[in-house]
């Protein structure tokens, strides 16, 4: 991969997460203050989602970090 496609890589990645924390930013504030399950679900969901994106992210900036292999 070049450093190019890792960039661009951890770019979507970081707005994956962006998208996925409005997404539960918005089940929460949808939640009536904490007391709609499904929301609550909802929200835990894309959360989740984020955590995997951002370890994707970590990745890709871990790999942009070595040294070329050439």
């Amino acid at each position: 991969m070049s450093d190019n496609t890792l960039e661009q890589h951890a770019s979507n990645a970081v707005s994956e997460v962006q998208t996925a924390l409005n997404q539960a930013v918005s089940s929460i504030s949808k939640s009536n203050a904490a007391t709609n399950s499904q929301a609550l679900e909802t929200a835990r969901q894309q959360l989740t989602r984020a955590e995997e994106f951002l370890d994707q992210a970590q990745t890709s900036a871990n790999a942009l970090s070595l040294p070329d292999q050439q």
